[in-house]
């Protein structure tokens, strides 16, 4: 391995990282950071710590405000119909 390489890091679009990312959390819903990366890694994708952290934090909250938006009219539909 020439050591240029051991320190070049993958040129990825952040729009296809996400979508990887995603892909390894929907497989691993509890994986951290560092199974995250390895797992890029094993994928030939060798990105740096702070880019994967935005990523997460992105893709993180994503998640909340799809869930808050899918969710949130569904309690307000059972509470104007049912009593709970």
């Amino acid at each position: 391995m020439n050591t240029d390489e051991a320190y070049r890091f993958s040129d990825i679009p952040d729009a296809d990282l996400d979508t990887i990312i995603m892909l390894v959390l929907h497989y691993s819903p509890n994986a951290g950071e560092t199974y995250v990366q390895g797992s890029l890694r094993s994928r030939g994708i060798k990105v740096q710590r702070w880019r994967l952290r935005e990523r997460l934090q992105v893709i993180k909250n994503y998640k909340l405000q799809t869930l808050i938006f899918i969710s949130f009219p569904f309690h307000q539909f059972i509470s104007k119909n049912w009593s709970i």
